[in-house]
């Protein structure tokens, strides 16, 4: 007996090493590739918004009670309360009705501080 004649395959149907034809193949790395893409455009387009890191304005602060009161707010956003403590006895040394008004107007320094 003799053995039974198939018809040829044509390339794009040829199994890859898992059993599925290449054309099968490349649509399903297709289809992952897409919902990568699409995922990576929503994840950057959505984005978090970041606090805003402004302390409140004073008109007449001396640069070092400006600096103060910045290192005061990011530590404040950083959950480091004692260090911002510190800073607000550093500020009232330098000017208590600032330390009273407009520092404890941001809401982070605030929460440490009180």
């Amino acid at each position: 007996m003799s053995e039974p004649s198939y018809p040829a395959v044509p390339p794009d149907l040829r199994p890859l090493g898992c059993g599925l034809g290449k054309a099968v193949g490349y649509g399903i790395g297709t289809l992952v590739a897409s919902v990568g893409l699409t995922t990576l455009i929503v994840n950057e387009s959505v984005g978090r918004q970041l606090p805003s890191i402004q302390p409140a304005p004073a008109s007449d602060e001396s640069p070092e009670l400006r600096q103060l009161v910045i290192n005061a707010s990011v530590a404040a956003r950083a959950g480091r309360c004692k260090s911002v403590a510190a800073i607000a006895d550093r500020i009232e040394v330098l000017d208590p009705a600032y330390r009273h008004d407009a520092f404890l107007r941001d809401p982070a320094i605030a929460a440490c501080v009180d």
